[in-house]
């Protein structure tokens, strides 16, 4: 029993010596690691301080940036409600101006609508017109035709018309007038003229020169009282008288009873104003 006693105190020494040796142990391993672990946490904590200092100098620097940008913004804001002002005036002024657009747009769709009625009649017209044109178009060549024609014609009776205000207008010769004898000649003058009658006589004894109308040389030859355009006597004559339209006749006489007179005329007559006929274009 005892010597149970022994071996049981001796086992329980022994378990507290290698306690407490395992005790110790730990103790000290427990210190060593904790040391390496501060200093470790202090290194880790020293490279997390540098980064953080770095993270915030970048940190400062983007905070300037947006602190310039934020200025720059809010500025750029300003400008920007300003022009959204002046944008939003101009849109109620550009809207305004469409609703009156909008109205006189469709005032124009109105009359374009009247307008186009209006065309399509016209465009009617024009197809009649055109075929009446046409149709004028081949009268008036054939009037042209018929006016060439009667140009023609009219040149001709120009012509002839012409030639006998000249033969009555115009006259020349030499007589022998008996005493108390006379010798005459017609001069017509056209309405739309005027003529000047010009009269040369060269006689061996004195004559006497008339230029009557027709009723004053009836009036004269019959004894009663006459008038006359025109009066001259003697053996040389060049004398002359403008008259209108009318006829007219230059009448010569020899007034001696007992002389006959021997003579030489020549009468022209000068037409200066243009015939009143058709004339050529």
């Amino acid at each position: 029993m005892k010597a149970q006693r022994l071996y049981l105190v001796g086992l329980i020494i022994l378990i507290l010596l290698v306690s407490i040796s395992i005790a110790i142990f730990f103790m000290n391993y427990t210190q060593q690691t904790g040391l390496e672990l501060a200093n470790l946490e202090i290194t880790n904590l020293k490279n997390n301080y540098t980064n953080l200092q770095n993270q915030y100098k970048a940190l400062q620097m983007q905070f300037s940036i947006i602190e310039s940008n934020y200025e720059n913004l809010k500025t750029n804001y300003t400008n920007l409600q300003n022009i959204y002002q002046n944008l939003q005036s101009q849109y109620e002024s550009l809207q305004n101006n469409y609703s009156i657009l909008q109205t006189n747009y469709t005032n124009l769709q109105d009359q374009y609508q009247v307008l186009q009625s209006q065309y399509n009649t016209l465009e009617s017209n024009y197809q009649n017109l055109e075929t009446n044109y046409t149709n004028l178009q081949n009268m008036y060549q054939n009037l042209q035709s018929q006016y060439k024609s009667l140009q023609e014609q009219y040149s001709n009776l120009n012509n002839t018309y012409w030639n006998i205000l000249t033969f009555l207008g115009n006259g020349n010769n030499s007589a022998i007038l008996q005493p108390n004898q006379f010798i005459y000649k017609e001069i017509a003058i056209p309405t739309g003229f005027s003529g000047t009658i010009n009269i040369m006589i060269s006689s061996s004894n004195p004559i006497e020169v008339f230029v009557f109308d027709l009723y004053n040389l009836i009036q004269a030859i019959e004894g009663n009282p006459y008038g006359y355009y025109l009066y001259n006597n003697g053996t040389y004559i060049n004398t002359s008288v403008t008259l209108g339209p009318g006829f007219y006749i230059v009448f010569i006489y020899n007034p001696n009873n007992t002389t006959e007179a021997t003579l030489s005329y020549e009468i022209t007559t000068i037409y200066t104003t243009a015939p009143k006929l058709l004339t050529n274009k």
